[in-house]
């Protein structure tokens, strides 16, 4: 059986918002639409009196998708054919309908269009969350003529994972690591197609003793199997040091602290599972703690 290891430095990536705009002709994306030879009507403050726009599902896993629409409407309340519609978003988000649009790491590619609203003022269309789109990121649709008239959302990728984290694709990565109290909590992101279970962890304490020497522990178990579902992200809790009668000591061991221990450390913790396929999994993460 083969051997999955991953060593994650945990690195921040500055949020880059990269706007783009995408489209469809009325025969893609709206049922009960006029041919496409129609004229294009161009809303404006004036002839529109507003615009709705409705997803779905705000909150994806890395590589989901949702629909979503627009209902556009004129000062006396009734829907706007043929209205002229544009949508984008931040940097993390994919269009997939009507035109694909997906930043892959260097550029963006897809094809700038126009929405055109149906017979009864509706367009509508699928958006997603990136593979490596971890992040809360703004949607937006607007009309055409001057933007007077737009709406905006906010879409979460990758539930429960750190904002701007770098994911790598196809890779089991650990975003965040603190600890408060003894535990470290970890949080992992599953950017694979399979599902991973965690069961169990170790963890080393760099100069634990302020004499150059490294504490490691035996290989613990999770208080319960963590499962970490293909494209989302949990937050794991791993014990390092525990309270006894008569003081502190590491959690595993057996002999409370002695001597001088006090000041700050390095501490490495390793998760152990497996994915659908029983392949071994690890992610390992680094933090600092005070003693």
């Amino acid at each position: 059986m083969g051997k999955k290891k991953y060593l994650v430095s945990l690195v921040a990536l500055s949020a880059l918002a990269l706007p783009f705009v995408y489209g469809c002709n009325s025969s893609d994306t709206a049922g009960g639409g006029r041919d496409d030879d129609s004229d294009v009507f161009v809303a404006d403050e004036n002839t529109a009196g507003r615009m709705e726009l409705s997803v779905a599902n705000n909150s994806l896993p890395l590589g989901g998708r949702s629909n979503f629409s627009v209902l556009v409407y004129d000062a006396e309340g009734r829907p706007v054919p043929n209205a002229a519609v544009f949508c984008g978003g931040e940097y993390g988000l994919v269009i997939y309908d009507p035109i694909e649009g997906i930043y892959n790491g260097t550029a963006l590619t897809g094809v700038t269009s126009t929405a055109i609203t149906d017979d009864y003022g509706h367009v509508s269309g699928v958006l997603g969350c990136s593979d490596t789109g971890v992040g809360s990121h703004r949607f937006w649709c607007r009309l055409g003529a001057g933007g007077a008239q737009r709406k905006f959302t906010t879409i979460k990728c990758g539930e429960g994972l750190l904002r701007n984290a770098i994911v790598a694709e196809g890779t089991v990565s650990a975003t965040e690591a603190s600890a408060e109290n003894g535990v470290a909590e970890v949080t992992v992101a599953n950017a694979t197609a399979d599902a991973v279970v965690f069961n169990s962890y170790k963890y080393t304490v760099a100069d634990y003793d302020n004499a150059g020497n490294t504490f490691e522990s035996n290989t613990l178990s999770l208080s319960s199997d963590t499962p970490v579902a293909a494209g989302e992200g949990a937050t794991i809790a791993a014990p390092f040091t525990e309270e006894t009668a008569n003081g502190k000591r590491f959690y595993g061991s057996s002999v409370d602290f002695q001597g001088d221990w006090a000041g700050s450390k390095n501490v490495t913790v390793t998760l152990f599972g497996t994915d659908a396929s029983g392949e071994e999994v690890s992610v390992t993460a680094n933090f600092t703690v005070t003693f």
